[in-house]
């Protein structure tokens, strides 16, 4: 009985539809629905190559568990995830570094793409909290290929951008969804990017993509803001007018 949940509850969860453009995508959500399902107090998704990070809460954070966690996830995590390619489970709190803990359990799930760890899905629990057990395991690595799908379809593998499949049912829903509002359409393109690859090699030219993204994500977007890579060397944005 216990299996048949699980696998009905993935089947729910895989077919979630989370509004495009409106402000919470799909890993989100289901980010948001392993949580609740697993009755966790945080989930985080880290995906360095695509410059991915979500969050997931079920109780409010203190500023030193949002500076811990994160952290914890970038440092030590994904550096084992990439070393076992299996799932950790951590219910004894730990020492940190310089003699400190961790108060929390741990539940770390690697995301595989071709054989190596592009990610990694990450549940906490407190530790006064539950521990974590071979069920939750089962669920977060349930969810894992769900997770590599959409990240694979919706997000550029050099920028971490939207792709622009998924930027252009983004605008389409959220122009359809909210007409009146002012908007503004950015539109850029590399100059002679061709040139950076003839002289240097594609390995240059995707170097200057991966700058571009990272400029076009310094400033924060307003809520309701899309930017994607639209070709190669294209960019385009819809930035809400606030």
């Amino acid at each position: 009985l216990s299996d048949t949940e699980e696998v009905q509850w993935l089947l729910d969860v895989t077919h979630i539809e989370a509004p495009r453009g409106g402000g919470v995508d799909s890993l989100q959500a289901l980010m948001d629905a392993f949580a609740e399902r697993c009755e966790c107090d945080v989930a985080l998704l880290h995906v360095p190559g695509r410059r991915l990070e979500r969050a997931a809460s079920r109780l409010p954070l203190a500023r030193s568990e949002l500076d811990l966690l994160p952290g914890l996830v970038v440092r030590h995590l994904f550096r084992v995830a990439q070393l076992q390619q299996k799932t950790l489970i951590v219910n004894k709190v730990r020492e940190a570094g310089a003699g400190g803990l961790v108060p929390f359990r741990i539940l770390c799930v690697p995301l595989l793409r071709r054989g190596q760890v592009d990610g990694v899905a990450v549940a906490f629990n407190r530790a006064q909290g539950r521990p974590f057990e071979s069920r939750d395991a089962r669920m977060l690595e349930r969810l894992g290929p769900r997770l590599q799908e959409i990240i694979d379809v919706d997000y550029d593998d050099a920028t971490g951008l939207l792709t622009r499949h998924a930027f252009e049912e983004s605008a389409a829903a959220l122009l359809a969804r909210e007409a009146s509002v002012p908007r503004a359409i950015v539109y850029a393109d590399v100059d002679q990017l061709h040139v950076v690859n003839d002289l240097f090699g594609f390995g240059a030219g995707d170097e200057v993509l991966k700058a571009v993204g990272e400029a076009w994500r310094a400033q924060p977007l307003p809520p309701g803001s899309l930017a994607a890579r639209i070709a190669g060397d294209r960019f385009e944005e819809v930035v809400h007018d606030v």
